[in-house]
């Protein structure tokens, strides 16, 4: 699961810095990647939760049920009523402290939700992220707010948190992350390529949504790191699913933008 997701922020800037975002390909592949982020964080999540034995909860059918549930609600009626609410925060809240306050209130509220009927909460916030960034009434400034109150909040003191866990020198391990780094480029780049191919689109778009789904980043690392707290994958491994993160989103945007310059 930790191989198949795609970190969505990351290949949307891929794609808008290399002018390819609102192009046939490019939206082709940020559809793909949020469809295959939604399913991969469903399979995972209830993994995870048949994974705490002995643990108490709903029960894995009522879990899968409401977790369905609530992902097409959030994604239809959920979003219609952000949509609604959003103007109202906008004009008689101050700005952008509303905006803030609102958006954490409703994504601690989600993951508090996911985490009673046994998902993690992670799965929650990915949920309303996924549905407030698609409002018509968040603005690009606003999103771009947000976006630097998580990196320079958020993200460091996960990051550090991480460093803390985790001893990178003698948990390495070059045989397990070898194996993890080239299955996990290889896997996904030809998952991917072979999609395009079998859906009829050129074979320059099929390499390059290739390319374009193989960018991994964050959400690869805090699936890797939540899988290591519950004792499913080693310290090594781990390691493994970081650096392949780390290769894939530096070498995505090259590789893509030389992608584009093939002539066949």
């Amino acid at each position: 699961m930790a191989i198949s997701i795609t970190a969505l922020a990351v290949v949307a800037r891929i794609l808008m810095d290399l002018g390819i975002f609102k192009t046939q390909t490019g939206l082709l592949i940020i559809a793909a990647a949020m469809l295959v982020d939604i399913l991969g964080w469903i399979v995972f999540s209830v993994i995870l939760s048949l994974s705490e034995s002995g643990a108490e909860g709903l029960g894995v059918w009522p879990t899968i049920g409401l977790t369905l549930f609530f992902t097409l609600f959030m994604l239809t009626l959920g979003k219609g009523l952000i949509n609604r609410v959003l103007p109202w925060i906008n004009k008689n809240l101050a700005w952008p402290g509303g905006l803030l306050s609102l958006s954490l209130a409703i994504c601690f509220l989600a993951a508090s939700f996911t985490e009673f009927i046994g998902i993690h909460a992670i799965f929650g916030a990915f949920i309303i992220g996924v549905a407030l960034g698609d409002s018509e009434y968040l603005t690009e400034k606003a999103k771009e707010i947000l976006h630097q109150f998580i990196n320079n909040i958020f993200a460091p003191i996960f990051f550090v948190s991480i460093g803390l866990k985790v001893n990178f020198v003698e948990a390495f391990d070059p045989g397990v992350t070898g194996v993890v780094v080239i299955l996990g480029l290889l896997a996904k780049y030809f998952g991917a390529y072979l999609g395009g191919r079998y859906a009829r689109i050129s074979r320059k778009e099929s390499i390059i949504v290739g390319f374009g789904l193989s960018t991994r980043g964050s959400m690869d690392i805090i699936l890797g790191l939540i899988a290591l707290e519950t004792g499913l994958v080693s310290e090594s491994l781990f390691i493994g699913l970081v650096i392949l993160a780390l290769i894939s989103s530096i070498f995505s945007g090259p590789l893509i933008n030389w992608a584009q310059k093939l002539k066949f």
